[in-house]
């Protein structure tokens, strides 16, 4: 996310469109929050939803392409809720738009450990057959 921001903020810039600090440090906060709460599903669909994929062969076939995340099926304005309400709640002032996304920031590390936590704890519990599901589809422990 970070790279595609910078890369939409040179293109901006060669067309000579309005930039400004303020909106290059907003667009990389809201990135930042958005991220967390996207850390903290594929901390959990890895667990949950563990497939063999080939390292070699990624891009055409394995998990990515035969089966979409839960989070991918989402719309983008659900998976960005919390910035969406932040920059929705903004009437004009820099710093209510700062102290949401802060609050957003808090909620979503506290979202974050909770989705560690119970990663881990099921990754205990169904180890066996996570292994087993990893060692089915193509990978480097299959065969």
């Amino acid at each position: 996310m970070l790279l595609e921001i910078a890369m939409v903020t040179s293109v901006c810039a060669l067309l000579r469109m309005p930039l400004g600090v303020r909106r290059f440090a907003e667009a990389y906060s809201v990135a930042a929050v958005v991220m967390i709460f996207l850390f903290s599903a594929g901390n959990l669909l890895s667990i949950r939803q563990a497939k063999g994929v080939d390292p070699g062969n990624s891009i055409r076939t394995g998990a990515a392409s035969s089966a979409s995340p839960a989070v991918c099926d989402l719309p983008g304005d659900i998976r960005a809720h919390p910035a969406g309400v932040s920059g929705a709640l903004r009437v004009g002032s820099q710093a209510a738009l700062y102290a949401i996304l802060g609050l957003d920031a808090v909620v979503g590390i506290i979202v974050y450990r909770l989705a560690l936590d119970s990663a881990v704890h099921t990754a205990n519990l169904t180890r066996e057959s996570m292994i087993a599901a990893l060692s089915t589809g193509d990978g480097p422990i299959s065969n």
